[in-house]
């Protein structure tokens, strides 16, 4: 299809085409600048933080190099969101710059467990993936201890399946996370798990899966219905099998 008019010269014809281009490229230009509007300079005099769990805003601040009093532009933001991103356990980070205040939203790795082996205590992500192997970062989640030997690959049969079914707990029981300190694995299969207010163990079998979650979910809140603090509870065979201790 001829987009030209029958009549246009070879000269008007480059002209309009040229004309046609460049208007193009100034919507988009426009579109960009209303997408992404260049950052202001100024004074760092504000900052603040969100989406944060595992790091605190001093710790960005140390990370990032972003601090209250400098003087702040655009290649100096970039450099710091870089450092930030390329942080193991933050996996994107955005900021909002106004001249004065400064504002960082994160969003950081989800923690599964803390892993303790021979060869040290390392922070596990979903995936699962060993987001430290300096030292543990992460808060809240079990710490979890196992004489299955390891080279940390994470792909032993039992960590594998405790990792999936702990997966399963923190999306669709997450009150759970926070009342369970301690996870146990073993030889001869299974798991154990430790109340955070010590006094509650609890037996689990190998890879106990989202059946698993649900009956532990039930446990618990039958505990703490019936104000039980102490004791044994043996979720292995189809029967839940409760013994209050004193």
């Amino acid at each position: 299809m001829n987009i030209f008019p029958e009549h246009m010269e070879r000269r008007e014809r480059d002209l309009y085409l040229l004309l046609s281009v460049a208007s193009a490229a100034f919507l988009i230009a426009g579109i960009l600048l209303l997408l992404y509007p260049p950052v202001p300079e100024g004074k760092l005099e504000r900052f603040s933080l969100q989406g944060n769990r595992i790091f605190s805003a001093e710790e960005i601040q140390e990370m990032s190099g972003l601090r209250p009093g400098m003087d702040l532009n655009e290649e100096i933001l970039e450099q710091g969101m870089d450092r930030l991103r390329s942080h193991p356990y933050i996996f994107e980070a955005e900021a909002n710059f106004d001249g004065e205040s400064l504002t960082l939203t994160l969003n950081e790795a989800q923690c599964l467990a803390i892993l303790e082996t021979s060869k040290g205590i390392f922070d596990i992500g979903a995936g699962p993936v060993i987001l430290s192997r300096d030292f543990p970062r992460c808060r809240g989640v079990p710490l979890l201890r196992t004489d299955v030997p390891t080279d940390l690959s994470l792909s032993q049969p039992r960590l594998i399946g405790f990792f999936r079914f702990w997966s399963f707990v923190q999306g669709h029981y997450p009150e759970l996370v926070g009342r369970i300190s301690e996870v146990r694995i073993t030889r001869s299969g299974g798991l154990t798990l430790y109340s955070r207010e010590p006094g509650i163990r609890i037996e689990l079998p190998e890879s106990p899966g989202p059946a698993g979650a649900t009956r532990l979910y039930a446990t618990v809140a039958f505990l703490e219905d019936q104000n039980i603090e102490r004791g044994l509870v043996d979720l292995r065979g189809s029967d839940a099998l409760v013994l209050p201790g004193k």
